[in-house]
């Protein structure tokens, strides 16, 4: 029995040693995720002492930990996966053949405009034509060169 519980203990303790000994501390940029990371941190900054030290030490532990990308892809995989959350970030959803859209709901009715439930009804759509009609009227009119242009969400282009 104590075989077996010393056994246990010494793979337990390999496995979380995996990230020290996989520690990259030269890396600066991360290619997956194309970003900066972050650099290693100092106590003092322009002979001050750095008030947000153990912050940037925790980024910079965590971007330079041994392993990390594949940590996130099994951390991917058991949301995604096994535990079936299909809106795993809150500023995408996933629709058919694994495509993601964007919803950040700053930008407005985002997944409304995907899914064409916030469309014009008839009456606005006749009113919106007689304002345009009237303003263009109106530019004619007066000699003003006048052009409307819808411009698309962001999210389209």
């Amino acid at each position: 029995m104590k075989k077996i519980e010393l056994s246990f203990i010494l793979v337990f303790v390999c496995f979380i040693s995996l990230p020290i000994l996989g520690f990259r501390p030269n890396e600066s940029v991360s290619q997956e995720e194309n970003r900066n990371l972050s650099s290693k941190p100092t106590p003092f900054k322009e002979g001050k002492l750095n008030g947000h030290f153990f912050s940037d030490t925790g980024d910079y532990l965590q971007d330079h930990f041994g392993g990390r990308s594949h940590f996130i892809k099994l951390s991917n995989f058991l949301e995604k996966g096994l535990l079936h959350k299909r809106n795993f970030n809150e500023k995408a959803v996933e629709g058919k053949d694994g495509w993601y859209f964007y919803i950040n709901k700053i930008d407005g009715a985002n997944l409304a405009d995907f899914q064409k439930k916030n469309l014009l009804k008839p009456y606005q759509q006749e009113a919106f034509k007689n304002r345009v009609s009237e303003v263009t009227q109106w530019c004619d009119s007066n000699g003003i060169k006048y052009l409307f242009v819808i411009g698309p969400n962001k999210h389209n282009v």
